[in-house]
């Protein structure tokens, strides 16, 4: 664990410095605003533009959260919160790092759940001896098993057409041959090896194209939406929520455009034994500021697709009934839609898709290159848990929302999450433990033709 955690509050100490109030013996700790402009990237590899953000969209209620990193040995944070609790703090929160190469998810203050399906159990594909078509290892993009990609690919707009995809999360690997397309804001994220691996296999399964004389590598869900990639903080000191704030107040993201959230989360709890431990690892929006910013951007109108994190537990008992509009996403094993081990389930959860065995481009060096890898770029076929589901449907969302927009017509996101759970594909479910149903683009196109939203003599592709 991080020699340091990050404490949450409402209200209390608003300036930026030292608390005025902490024993010497702790060190000098400066509290500062959670929302707030982050350091930006000099150039827009989209236009060559510098940067350029929009005003902060910033009210009463979100200037109220502020934020701290706080050692976490000895004695040194309690005195702390007790400091922050006696200026007329609120809401206070203590949140643990995280990083995705953790494989293990804290215990929290019970057992995780029993395993349902193998995480990882399942036959890899042999390393290829030159890079080819890899479509046949894209199984989640198929009917039946998959989302049924094809069903969204023959209409206007079909493949993600005009709509913005932005990935919030550490760090990507920007040189891969594929990335020609991506955008920026707020910085390049960081450079861990897993980190970079993980940001390009998400942007993969969304956005990546055969290239080449030969149409090698692979056809991502949404492969001709806009990419922009936003860090969510620097190193281990993540700020997702406030990275939220920065994708809608850049000009470059605007409303009805997707936010996909691949973070996950540590709350320290105390246990009815009086144990504080770190929770299992939750969804961004079991934390205070990150609920506050997810529902804002929603009501705002941008389609928030949230991971819903790898902690092998129940989400319902920390987010307190609390539903920010966002679509919440589980990770199903691949060959019958199984929760896998890590992935986290509950009534709040509201689809899933492919947990296991999914196919996208990697970074060289790293994990992400078992299927082929050359110089700049590298492929994978054992991408997993629940942030592969999740770019799957976010690449689902950005499907539907350009065959929206190439009619016409306009989704707002609740309705469209509703959408998608009703029309989804209920696959093999494990007792007590809902991940929901996989999205099933030909179903939801009809229902919304049927529905009178879209017309019913769609435009085919050209």
């Amino acid at each position: 664990m991080s020699d340091r955690v990050r404490v949450v509050w409402k209200g209390g100490p608003e300036t930026e410095g030292s608390t005025g109030e902490v024993p010497p013996e702790i060190g000098e700790i400066t509290a500062r605003p959670v929302f707030r402009e982050l350091a930006r990237f000099e150039t827009d590899a989209l236009t060559g533009q510098p940067e350029d953000l929009g005003e902060l969209m910033l009210d009463s209620d979100l200037r109220s959260f502020h934020e701290a990193w706080v050692p976490a040995e000895g004695d040194l944070l309690q005195r702390f919160l007790s400091v922050v609790r006696g200026r007329g703090a609120t809401e206070i929160e203590v949140q643990h790092p995280t990083i995705h190469r953790r494989s293990e998810s804290p215990a929290g203050c019970g057992p995780p759940a029993p395993p349902c399906a193998p995480d990882s159990k399942y036959a890899k594909p042999l390393p290829q001896p030159a890079l080819g078509d890899l479509t046949d290892f894209q199984g989640y993009l198929k009917p039946t098993d998959g989302v049924n990609a094809q069903a969204a690919w023959r209409w206007q707009g079909g493949r993600g057409e005009g709509i913005v995809v932005a990935d919030l999360e550490s760090g990507w690997f920007f040189h891969h041959g594929l990335w020609n397309r991506i955008g920026f804001v707020g910085g390049l994220g960081n450079d861990q090896p897993d980190d970079m691996a993980h940001g390009t296999a998400v942007l993969g399964v969304i956005g990546a194209r055969r290239h080449g004389r030969r149409k090698v590598g692979l056809e991502g869900v949404a492969n001709e939406a806009r990419l922009i990639a936003i860090p969510a903080g620097e190193g281990s000191e993540k700020g997702a929520a406030n990275a939220i704030l920065n994708a809608i107040s850049s000009r470059r993201v605007p409303p009805g455009s997707v936010l996909l959230i691949e973070t996950q989360h540590n709350i320290e709890l105390v246990c009815e034994d009086g144990r504080r431990i770190s929770s299992p690892f939750l969804p961004l929006e079991a934390t205070g500021d990150g609920f506050t910013m997810i529902r804002r951007a929603v009501d705002l109108g941008y389609h928030v697709v949230q991971a819903a994190a790898n902690g092998s537990t129940d989400v319902g008992p920390f987010l307190n009934g609390r539903d920010s509009g966002a679509i919440l996403v589980g990770g199903g094993f691949h060959l019958d839609g199984r929760r896998v081990y890590k992935s986290n389930f509950g009534e709040r959860v509201n689809v899933s898709s492919w947990g296991s065995a999914v196919a996208s481009c990697g970074a060289p060096h790293s994990t992400f290159g078992d299927l082929w890898t050359g110089r700049l770029e590298s492929y994978t076929a054992s991408f997993n848990s629940t942030s592969s589901a999740a770019a799957i449907v976010a690449g689902v969302v950005a499907c539907v929302l350009g065959i929206l927009m190439a009619h016409g017509v306009h989704l707002a996101p609740r309705e469209l999450r509703d959408y998608l759970v009703r029309t989804g594909n209920p696959r093999m479910s494990c007792p007590g433990q809902h991940i929901g149903p996989q999205p099933d683009l030909g179903k939801l196109i009809a229902a919304l033709v049927q529905d009178g939203v879209l017309p019913s003599e769609l435009r085919s592709r050209t």
